[in-house]
């Protein structure tokens, strides 16, 4: 009996090692990381920064309906090279340095 099954296993080969649910081990890792920032501190930062005439001019840009948000980003970005080199530094960071950000 013995001798047969070698004889099979010669002729035949060994068979592939059969995997099982335990043999497997997948791993799957899903962070989902909300982060909520207050619309009040990021128009807070923007108004520390602006004056109000200049805030007048970005809502200008913001309210027009004729202008769609590709050419409205522009027209901010090119107005806030206006009102001065470290405008836009000084906004952002006043967002990253808000201690509410982390919290």
């Amino acid at each position: 009996m013995i001798d047969g099954l070698i004889k099979e296993i010669e002729r035949f080969g060994l068979p592939d090692k059969i995997s099982s649910d335990n043999d497997k081990m997948n791993i799957n890792i899903t962070q989902n990381q909300e982060t909520k920032i207050s619309l009040n501190l990021i128009i807070d930062s923007i108004q520390d920064e602006l004056t109000g005439k200049q805030l007048k001019e970005l809502q200008k840009i913001i309210e027009s309906k004729d202008v769609d948000v590709n050419e409205k980003k522009t027209k901010i970005v090119d107005k806030l090279k206006k009102f001065g080199t470290d405008v836009a530094s000084n906004i952002l960071a006043g967002i990253l340095t808000n201690p509410n950000i982390y919290g």
